[in-house]
């Protein structure tokens, strides 16, 4: 492929060449969103890199939570989650907030099928995993399983569409 990709200050990679496809099919607020001024691809990945020069996927721009200005990863919190000894799945995802924008929302497959998990047994282990309170989860919904694509990729953005009728708990 003959491309050229270049790191955001955001983390965010970005590519550029004549492989590159040049405008969303009739859609020119799409294409004039995921372009930048001057002309490179915004891909919405999000990665850094570690002190060897090593990169490292984080996350997608689109689930990242914004809560408050402030910007959670929902990563970050999952890899805690993925500790708990009943959790076997967690995914968080942002809902709305008419004050903060958005709040983070958990959704917990767990390891036993029909144990419930409160949202105060995650925050507690979120405390004591020393994860900041302003990154916890305000609201769970236990679930069977993960939406799956036909391929076995995760649908987060359907998580997404359900956390839009969530409502913080407390």
């Amino acid at each position: 492929l003959n491309v050229m990709l270049r790191l955001a200050d955001d983390g965010e990679v970005q590519v550029r060449g004549p492989s590159v496809f040049a405008e969303y099919w009739r859609d020119p607020d799409a294409t004039r969103e995921a372009f930048t001024a001057d002309g490179w691809f915004r891909s919405a990945d999000i990665v850094r890199f570690d002190d060897d020069g090593y990169g490292y996927f984080v996350s997608r721009r689109d689930d990242l939570i914004n809560r408050g200005g402030y910007k959670v990863d929902p990563r970050e919190i999952e890899e805690v989650l993925y500790t708990h000894p009943r959790i076997g799945q967690a995914a968080v995802v942002a809902m709305p907030d008419e004050r903060l924008g958005q709040r983070a929302a958990v959704f917990v497959v767990p390891k036993t099928p029909g144990e419930v998990l409160a949202l105060k047994d995650i925050t507690t282990f979120l405390d004591d995993n020393h994860v900041s309170r302003t990154k916890w989860p305000e609201a769970i919904q236990m679930i069977d399983a993960f939406p799956m694509t036909s391929t076995g990729k995760f649908m987060r953005y359907t998580l997404r569409e359900r956390a839009e009728k969530l409502q913080p708990e407390g």
